[in-house]
């Protein structure tokens, strides 16, 4: 492993590493700029093809379906709901980064060619130059984008540590024990009002694991994702996340400088240093 400042990217950023705006890629390119390794790990490489790759797929055969990207934009906009909110985001995300690329090809040409490209070589492109950790909690997350049949087919891999042939996640788990029991204790001392639905998962599983031990038929890649990118993190000093409020708290329970990234990207990011009881002060311009 690679010495020095370490920063953890998380999935929020390895995403928008790969498909935000231009201003968006230029901040958080100047902010990795500053420390010494960019690392990440496996849950988040598997969160990277579950969030961005997937709707990549959905957004090829939709495009197979309906023809023309106007009428892909047209059935994202009338059919998805804030139900799908994340769906929609992350959906016109990849085509706002396919208009900006331009290019001489037909726009439906090229909107078939940017999204294969992006499900064949994107993972790649935006782990280049990164550190995953090979001892990472979801042994689903070593598999990669295969396609089947071109445009239409793709095998994305065992998605669930129940089912992978190989998991490592418990014995992980174990290496990290008392930094898990720090992380439970955290959420724990917090106000009701700052424990967040996907804290109290974290907290549960957790707790959960630290009592049987038992972690795989969990499922928990899938189910408590930001539980193992937690525990991923812990060999990174920094933490660079546009999770705000799960991250703060799970950074501060792991003595790491928190730096959050704003999703308006004419704001800039909040650096929290690690020991800094000032953290809620910093990020209380960003909402509750």
């Amino acid at each position: 492993m690679a010495t020095g400042r370490a920063v953890f990217l998380d999935t929020s950023i390895q995403i928008d590493r790969l498909v935000g705006s231009a201003d968006m890629k230029r901040k958080i390119a100047l902010r990795v700029e500053e420390y010494d390794v960019a690392t990440s790990g496996l849950t988040v490489r598997l969160e990277f093809r579950r969030r961005l790759l997937k709707e990549a797929e959905y957004l090829l055969l939709l495009l197979e379906e309906k023809g023309t990207v106007t009428a892909v934009q047209r059935h994202l906009q009338e059919v998805l709901t804030a139900r799908h909110s994340r769906k929609l985001m992350i959906s016109l995300a990849v085509l706002n980064t396919w208009f900006e690329s331009g290019g001489d090809l037909d726009a439906t040409d090229r909107a078939r060619e940017y999204l294969r490209f992006l499900l064949l070589l994107g993972e790649d492109q935006v782990f280049a130059g990164v550190e995953v950790g090979d001892d990472g909690a979801c042994g689903c997350g070593r598999a990669s984008v295969r396609e089947l049949t071109a445009y239409r087919k793709y095998d994305f891999g065992i998605q669930k540590c129940s089912k992978a042939r190989e998991c490592d996640v418990e014995p992980f788990l174990a290496k990290h024990r008392e930094k898990i029991k720090r992380v439970v204790a955290a959420i724990d001392d917090l106000p009701q009002a700052k424990r967040t639905e996907e804290l109290a998962r974290t907290r549960r599983f957790f707790a959960d694991w630290l009592r049987t031990g038992v972690a795989r038929s969990a499922d928990p890649c899938t189910q408590v994702g930001d539980a193992l990118i937690c525990v991923e993190s812990a060999r990174s000093t920094s933490v660079y996340s546009k999770n705000r409020r799960e991250s703060s708290v799970l950074c501060a329970a792991l003595g790491q400088e928190f730096v959050f990234r704003p999703k308006n990207p004419k704001h800039e990011d909040v650096v929290c240093p690690a020991g800094d009881e000032a953290w809620d002060e910093r990020l209380a311009s960003f909402g509750a």
